[in-house]
């Protein structure tokens, strides 16, 4: 199995309230994905910047992965950033440093439909290579918090990065040197709606996302329904 490395330090300035506990169907979105995540990892670290600990592990509870003694086993931990950069990159790096693992999955806390089935998918992509990355053939956009790295690598990229002043997550894959670029064509054929690379940013997004989960349940039910589509970044 791979390490995850799900980041949830953000400030979440656009939403306005953490996105990490929004809540849908009906658990929060960093509850959805780290339970997605242990399909695929059995080491799981949830990077939250300068947050309080203890919060997260309060809304991580009803995971198989805690103990009633309190405390998460070891396919779980809750990390803070070892690096303030007040970016991405820094919760990424706290992740590939304290990886178990030779490969780290990278996923973003605003992606709440992400399936573990693409993961799956991209590590079976990553041997021989640095990066394994969703890329539209369209406009060349790369999905790097939705990506499976070699941890070694990638700790040696950031580093540069950094040195260089390039500590966006799409700067830092120019450093790795041999990326293995997945056309979304290939993500489709695993995510038909590509759902997983759908991120919940703003308010209106995460207003058309509860819609669309309401106008899926009146179908269910026989009812009529208004047809919403999500904004899919790179779709």
């Amino acid at each position: 199995m791979i390490s995850a490395i799900l980041l949830a330090g953000g400030k979440s300035s656009r939403m306005g309230r953490d996105k990490a506990f929004l809540e849908y169907e009906p658990a929060s979105f960093i509850y959805r994905i780290a339970s997605e995540l242990l399909r695929v990892s059995d080491d799981l670290m949830v990077v939250i910047g300068k947050k309080d600990v203890v919060q997260f592990e309060r809304e991580l509870a009803g995971l198989k992965d805690y103990s009633s003694g309190g405390m998460f086993n070891q396919r779980l931990r809750i990390l803070n950033d070892q690096y303030d950069l007040q970016n991405p990159l820094g919760g990424m790096l706290t992740g590939f440093t304290n990886a178990r693992n030779r490969y780290a999955a990278i996923v973003g806390c605003d992606m709440p439909l992400i399936k573990s089935s693409v993961f799956e998918y991209l590590y079976s992509r990553i041997f021989g290579y640095d990066c394994c990355i969703p890329i539209n053939e369209e406009n060349n956009n790369v999905e790097p918090l939705c990506s499976v790295y070699n941890v070694r690598r990638s700790i040696e990229a950031s580093y540069l990065a950094i040195e260089d002043g390039k500590i966006e997550p799409k700067h830092f894959v120019s450093y790795l040197s041999r990326v293995n670029y997945i056309p979304i064509s290939k993500i489709r054929e695993i995510d038909p709606t590509l759902d997983s690379i759908v991120n919940i940013n703003y308010p209106r997004e995460y207003e058309e996302l509860l819609l669309q989960r309401r106008s899926r349940e009146s179908v269910e039910s026989g009812a009529p329904a208004l047809p919403v589509e999500l904004h899919v970044k790179n779709k």
